[in-house]
């Protein structure tokens, strides 16, 4: 469990016993009859159950497609960086890759066809709009005939024109899980159909696979953070379908990074805590509560000396 879970239910948990003692509440000695019984206020402690707080974590920060589940890279990733100083890209690029290998996600080699693009600029709303405009049906609507591309209306007016200092675009689509096969019919495809090998079928054939991400950096609005707080705020951004748009506040994140007062040094807990269940994952449709409920049960199993590792099965 996160050291700040555990101090915060402490916190909760001695407060609670002080204000329960004898004679928490007691007046003034000088005024009250020792032997005299003492009434207490009443006692009330507001929190929330370990599974509660994942599941609002989960809720806030993932951001699948409607029906579909959450969407992971399954096969190598590279990485590309536009418009910063040499010594700065290659930073970022580093830290990104280290962060990728951590969670299990291979890494293409230099000189590869970017996955995850980094653009920087100094007017991100204007740079992003005009993005939009010039190539709305090559990076942010393919195929104009399939289904659930991409992320819904207002997730693209907010990359357009929202002032935030990072802001992305993802792609990711129905896959199978045998033989890879894209299965979303784009506009002159053959329909697309699953080989069934056995007469049981015991789990689904589909997984939702990233496909390629966009991130538009905002150089003047970031300059406020140190090179390797974006880098890993552009880690958990390009390893995982995260909302643009969900007030993250009240979760420990480093998506927190440019809210006043709750800039994380780097991936907190939480952050690792999240990629690593969704790494873990069988290769299948990845269910957002079915993570909540695994970080809960990696979170108790972390709080306890030699605790057991959990099989995600």
């Amino acid at each position: 469990m996160s050291f700040r879970i555990r101090d915060a239910l402490a916190a909760m948990a001695a407060a609670a016993l002080i204000s329960a003692a004898p004679g928490a509440h007691a007046q003034d000695s000088a005024t009250t009859d020792p032997d005299e019984p003492v009434t207490l206020e009443e006692v009330v402690v507001i929190g929330r159950s370990l599974e509660e707080a994942t599941a609002s974590f989960v809720e806030d920060i993932a951001a699948p497609p409607s029906a579909r589940g959450l969407a992971r890279w399954n096969r190598p990733v590279c990485f590309g960086v536009l418009n910063l100083q040499r010594e700065v890209a290659e930073h970022l690029l580093e830290n990104l890759t280290a962060a990728a290998l951590e969670f299990g996600v291979a890494v293409q080699d230099a000189g590869c066809q970017p996955d995850v693009l980094i653009i920087a600029t100094d007017d991100g709303p204007g740079f992003s709009d005009r993005l939009v405009d010039a190539t709305y049906r090559l990076l942010f609507r393919p195929g104009a005939g399939a289904t659930r591309i991409g992320q819904p209306p207002s997730v693209l007016e907010h990359f357009r024109t929202s002032d935030d200092p990072v802001r992305w675009w993802q792609i990711s689509l129905p896959t199978d899980t045998q033989t890879g096969m894209i299965m979303v019919r784009f506009p002159g495809d053959l329909p697309k159909y699953i080989r069934v090998d056995s007469v049981s079928q015991m789990r689904g054939r589909i997984r939702d696979d990233l496909k390629r991400i966009l991130i538009v950096v905002d150089v003047d609005a970031a300059s406020s953070v140190s090179v390797d707080q974006l880098s890993a705020y552009l880690a958990m951004v390009s390893l995982a379908q995260i909302d643009a748009i969900s007030d993250k506040r009240g979760h420990s994140t480093i998506l927190n990074l440019f809210a006043a007062d709750q800039a994380p040094p780097g991936l907190t807990d939480w952050d690792r805590a999240y990629l690593t269940s969704l790494y873990n994952a069988d290769d299948g449709r990845i269910r957002a509560f079915e993570r909540a409920s695994f970080m809960a049960e990696d979170f108790r199993a972390d709080s306890q000396p030699n605790g057991p590792a959990r099989a995600d099965d």
